[in-house]
């Protein structure tokens, strides 16, 4: 079994989360952004870990929010979770 059968992605350049995807991995020199799907109330849960030494932006799609914000940056060794909880809002739990 393969990291992408688990639903684990590396990343190093800007991207959008799929439907595969569980946890997404940071590993840039440079600052990156990865940018969630749409939220609709689905409990589709994804995670972010940032190994690399730029930042990794989360951003939401179009109006929603994560937890009232419009971005969440991770630094190096941050983590963040996050959870479709209603239409427009993802959660932080």
């Amino acid at each position: 079994m393969t990291n992408k059968d688990l639903g684990i992605r590396e990343v190093n350049q800007n991207c959008i989360v799929n439907e595969y995807d569980v946890l997404i991995v940071g590993n840039s020199s440079g600052n990156i952004t990865v940018k969630l799907v749409a939220a609709n109330g689905t409990s589709q849960v994804f995670y972010f870990k940032n190994i690399g030494t730029g930042t990794m932006t989360i951003t939401p799609d179009c109006l929603d929010t994560i937890d009232g914000d419009t971005t969440v940056a991770l630094t190096r060794w941050d983590s963040l979770c996050t959870v479709d909880y209603a239409k427009t809002k993802w959660l932080k739990p």
